[in-house]
């Protein structure tokens, strides 16, 4: 009886919790403003037989209005359909999605933390003029990250590839143990558990011995995780803390923005980067999707000031605050000249979505589009736009070996999934490889190009990384770590099953079709 009644008390604190939930919360009055919405719309069709001609002529004239506008084609047609077949929510939800007014407050405000450290990044020509001499090509890769987003190339910089998370974890902890003076940290997620305790107990203790933290997330991201003020409990600790895009129960792209980055900055001269956030899944101490693979990339060097700029960017940009960046360069508490051992050229870059610039989509279609030999991707979604998409089936049809891993097991995402998968029948055709990841869910945004050039970050191979989330990535030519990615995209391969036609064909036709569905809806998932 009492272990009933324990029961009992169990099952209603969990519907307690649940009712009281900002993120339930929130879903309700989003719920409760589309129903107002529609509300309005059919009572005013029921009273007016003028309002649904009207609404039909608005829908035409909304639908030429979108097919004018220089917006991605596979997002216009998206809107398109939407509208075709719910005119009555399709159009309102176009006017919030596109909206203008908003786009350039943030706007506004990100240029502001932008132009203020425009003159921090100088490109030095000597190390350009290396690059340029050595392999033109990759010069105006590297180039065109310094032109487009401001982030300079740089030598004096090693590079350690992880081909784990818990690899990277495994060094984090002691680096973080290692800082006398900052360390600055950006997750887009933070979840309880073994990895989220430890680092905080280590930030907790550096915070005692005068050592200034910044510790930054995304409410989106950490929704239904930590608790709504989450930020309050980590000023209490000493460590400064801020939220990115705070979250509210209002229809409008806001929401869209998320902050998808990854950085640890120590110091000024070691950072961290790559596609683990601070959860215990991405080490495996659970495992929700099979065996976790992702991966990561530390930096010991000038180059980690990109990353530096790149942290406090966002954090002025979150904030509304101005941060001292010279108290933060590189040299400033590394007085020795960094070793030149590793070689490599090395770019720390950044991507948001409101310069109107993918960077991180481009960064990926220059290696596409200047690989020899072989260009090979992995990501834990795959849903790329037209010009993506016919990037990768012109690069395979002029004989290089193209080739994209991607999970065996899906996330909590089995609608992207779904996605995914009505890729793959075009990309096959065209000559690209596919792989599933038997063991388990890839999470690992990463591309290697001709045993020469890589990139590994945050950056997926879909539209919500390359048009609507703030991302970060490193480019790095001729470095040893180019050559420990590939040891570990051949060991993945291993265990992946490769996808062929003929396992595309035997798909029942119920699959296909939802597949076609969600790839009409790949714009917004």
């Amino acid at each position: 009886m009492k272990n009933f009644l324990k029961k009992i008390a169990n099952f209603f604190w969990t519907i307690y919790k649940i009712l009281t939930h900002r993120m339930f919360m929130t879903v309700i009055l989003l719920l409760f403003q589309f129903l107002v919405m529609y509300l309005v719309l059919h009572y005013a069709n029921d009273y007016s037989s003028y309002f649904q001609f009207g609404f039909q002529v608005l829908s035409v004239l909304m639908i030429v209005y979108i097919l004018n506008q220089e917006d991605n084609p596979n997002e216009k047609m998206s809107f398109i359909a939407f509208i075709a077949l719910l005119p009555f929510f399709g159009v309102p939800f176009y006017v919030i999605w596109r909206g203008k007014t908003v786009h350039k407050k943030y706007r506004e405000t990100l240029e502001k933390s932008h132009n203020q450290t425009k003159h921090l990044h100088i490109q030095d020509e000597k190390v350009s003029g290396e690059l340029m001499e050595i392999d033109e090509k990759r010069y105006h890769e590297a180039e065109y990250i310094y032109r487009m987003s401001d982030f300079p190339v740089h030598k004096r910089t090693k590079t350690k590839y992880y081909p784990s998370a818990e690899d990277l974890y495994a060094d984090l902890l002691p680096a973080l143990e290692s800082a006398k003076h900052f360390i600055f940290m950006e997750f887009f997620i933070v979840a309880p558990g073994e990895m989220r305790d430890s680092i905080i107990e280590v930030l907790k203790r550096k915070v005692s011995e005068g050592v200034e933290v910044r510790f930054m997330y995304d409410d989106f991201g950490c929704a239904g995780k930590i608790p709504m003020h989450y930020d309050r409990e980590l000023r209490a600790m000493g460590i400064n803390s801020v939220i990115f895009n705070p979250f509210n129960p209002r229809l409008t792209i806001n929401h869209n923005f998320r902050d998808h980055r990854k950085i640890v900055v120590i110091d000024g001269y070691v950072g961290f980067t790559g596609g683990l956030n601070m959860a215990d899944e991405y080490i495996n101490k659970i495992s929700p999707y099979g065996y976790w693979k992702d991966s990561g990339l530390k930096l010991e060097g000038e180059a980690v000031w990109n990353l530096t700029v790149s942290f406090l960017e966002n954090w002025d940009f979150a904030s509304d605050s101005r941060s001292e960046y010279s108290a933060f360069t590189p040299y400033r508490y590394h007085e020795e000249p960094f070793d030149e051992t590793d070689g490599g050229f090395v770019v720390p870059y950044a991507d948001n979505p409101l310069d109107e610039e993918e960077v991180g989509k481009s960064v990926y279609m220059n290696m596409i589009n200047n690989a020899e030999k072989y260009v090979w991707f992995s990501t834990p979604y795959l849903v790329p736009d037209t010009s993506f998409e016919e990037a990768l089936e012109l690069a395979a049809k002029r004989g290089i070996d193209v080739r994209i891993i991607t999970p065996g097991i899906p996330d909590n995402k089995p609608f992207t999934y779904a996605a995914t998968r009505s890729y793959y029948k075009r990309l096959l055709q065209s000559g690209v490889r596919i792989y599933e990841y038997t063991p388990g869910f890839v999470h690992a945004k990463n591309a290697i190009s001709d045993d020469e050039v890589m990139t590994c970050g945050t950056v997926n191979m879909d539209y919500r990384s390359m048009y609507h989330n703030f991302e970060n990535g490193v480019w790095v030519y001729r470095a040893k770590s180019v050559e420990a990615m590939k040891k570990d995209f051949l060991q993945a391969m291993e265990v992946s099953r490769k996808i062929d036609l003929d396992w595309v064909k035997a798909r029942p036709l119920w699959y296909r079709f939802i597949q076609y569905i969600f790839k009409i809806m790949a714009p917004f998932l």
